[in-house]
């Protein structure tokens, strides 16, 4: 069933949600009775609630505009192409693609939006927007480089860190909830499709990362010897036992 959307690409608000209109959503999130969204086209959050058919519609950070607006209530934040998001602890983290930027916005606190990890964007000639810093580094915060992250996934029971996808950098990267950022599986810039450990494997660039298996060609990063703070995973093809994140390869953007 559809919950939520006319059918037809917009960007508005409903208290009826299947009159409101969205703009290629990407990624959701559940928060008990709630459903976020990550209208990508609209570089904007939706909220919809109840998450059932017909549900309110509410644009909760992001105001249609691409751009890059931080540490400001929700409504005048700016996203660039939000993709993926989860929810962890008590706060949404999204992974901003167009800024190169993992997202935190905070539903308790007016939808505040701040970046996690990724490069603060530089100030643009002419203003207002700021221009997003992409590339590949590990470190925590600012320190952190991205180049298009994506998909973002959870391992179920661990609520200290997440994945994402790191699109264009090829490799799946660890993001804790205090904005530390390191790589567990790929080696920029090599793209490729090898089964090995860590920065021996390669990856041709993908879109998601999932809790669970998908219909298209699954690799999955084996995060052993301790799942809960992996060091460098181990890319494996199959339906292997034991605790993995599984990685979906994806870009229809890219034509891969």
């Amino acid at each position: 069933d559809t919950i939520a959307g006319s059918g037809t690409a917009g960007f508005a608000d409903n208290s009826a949600g299947l009159s409101a209109t969205f703009r290629s959503p990407e990624g959701v999130a559940f928060d008990g009775g709630t459903l976020y969204v990550a209208d990508t086209g609209n570089h904007a959050i939706r909220r919809i609630t109840p998450a059932t058919v017909g549900g309110a519609v509410e644009t909760v950070a992001g105001d249609g505009v691409a751009g890059f607006l931080d540490n400001i209530a929700g409504p005048f934040s700016r996203f660039s192409s939000p993709s993926g998001m989860i929810v962890a602890g008590n706060d949404l983290f999204v992974a901003d693609a167009g800024n190169h930027a993992i997202r935190k916005v905070e539903p308790n606190n007016a939808f505040f939006v701040s970046t996690l990890a990724g490069a603060l964007p530089t100030p643009a000639t002419p203003p207002p927007d700021p221009q997003p810093t992409p590339g590949f580094a590990d470190g925590t915060g600012p320190a952190a480089r991205f180049r298009g992250p994506t998909g973002v996934g959870i391992q179920p029971g661990v609520t200290t860190l997440f994945f994402v996808a790191d699109r264009d950098n090829h490799i799946v990267r660890q993001v804790t909830l205090a904005g530390a950022v390191s790589t567990v599986a790929g080696n920029p810039p090599r793209p490729g499709s090898l089964d090995l450990s860590g920065a021996a494997a390669r990856m041709i660039p993908f879109h998601s990362i999932l809790p669970e298996l998908a219909q298209r060609e699954v690799r999955c990063v084996h995060l052993e010897p301790n799942p809960a703070m992996p060091g460098p995973g181990t890319l494996k093809s199959g339906l292997p036992a034991g605790e993995y994140a599984y990685v979906e390869f994806y870009c229809p953007d890219l034509n891969c």
